[in-house]
């Protein structure tokens, strides 16, 4: 069962600013998908469809609730990067703004029962063990994704606990001597796609269309506007995440060549659903 949004959330569809339209992401080769063709005499239409697919590819995912957990976390002036764990900024009214999904993985190894899963910096976060954790209802505005969080932009934010090689099976992991040498797990994948079915939903039920699917590595940056994420969140979650999300959800992913101030992505990640996807045009 897809979960609706909490009263913080339906407060948001009262807050926010009206951001000037961007043709950045014009879509092309649009393709039917696999969903598209279920929802034609589906009762209940669009919603019943997504918890079908919900249930037939992630039927086994354990969710909990960590919102009360993250939101009393809070971070010493000067630690964690300058990184924020929620900001001041007003709740978004994502019915304003072009809103987007981003796949991230948090580059580190932990136990699951560890506490450091609630400080993590997004929406949601998949432990090692595959259970999806909320954090923060999609309304709140994180310092996560750098350009996709601000307008025009809603940056809805996933993270996949590990620390994951930029291209799987290779070896190629970063600083693997410290944070770890992981790879994401099956269950893991199979959560990571439960996410995206139910945020399509909740967001859905108000209205919002998610417009695409992204991962971090096109627009991560450091302060001095360099590309900084090239392994993130790598090329396994890419394929099995984000494409996957692309061709069954018919939800836009970057072509060829398209970067928000970040990197384009490697055309090694490409997998077995990138023929289906339709594409963001090149920046």
């Amino acid at each position: 069962m897809i979960v609706l949004p909490t009263l913080q959330y339906l407060l948001a569809r009262l807050a926010g600013r009206d951001p000037d339209a961007s043709a950045d992401w014009a879509p092309e080769n649009a393709d039917e998908s696999d969903l598209a063709d279920e929802l034609e005499g589906i009762p209940g239409g669009p919603a019943s469809a997504l918890e079908c697919l919900a249930d037939r590819v992630c039927a086994d995912v354990t969710e909990i609730d960590l919102r009360s957990e993250a939101a009393s976390v809070t971070y010493r002036s000067g630690s964690y990067r300058g990184k924020l764990k929620r900001t001041l900024f007003p709740l978004r009214d994502l019915r304003k703004l072009r809103v987007v999904l981003m796949v991230h993985q948090t580059g580190f190894e932990a136990p699951s029962r560890s506490s450091v899963w609630r400080k993590v910096t997004a929406h949601d976060v998949v432990k090692p063990d595959a259970t999806l954790c909320r954090l923060h209802d999609p309304a709140v505005r994180l310092v996560a994704g750098n350009r996709i969080d601000r307008a025009p932009w809603g940056g809805v934010h996933l993270e996949v606990g590990g620390n994951l090689e930029r291209i799987d099976g290779d070896g190629s992991w970063w600083s693997p001597e410290t944070a770890g040498r992981g790879r994401a797990s099956d269950g893991q994948i199979a959560a990571a796609r439960r996410w995206v079915v139910r945020t399509v939903g909740e967001l859905g039920a108000f209205g919002i269309v998610v417009e695409g699917i992204a991962p971090h590595v096109v627009t991560g940056r450091d302060s001095r506007g360099r590309p900084n994420r090239g392994a993130c969140p790598g090329s396994r979650l890419h394929a099995e995440v984000v494409e996957w999300a692309g061709a069954e959800l018919e939800l836009a992913v970057p072509g060829p060549g398209f970067a928000l101030g970040g990197s384009p992505v490697d055309p090694a990640w490409h997998g077995e659903h990138w023929s289906r996807c339709r594409r963001f045009l090149a920046a």
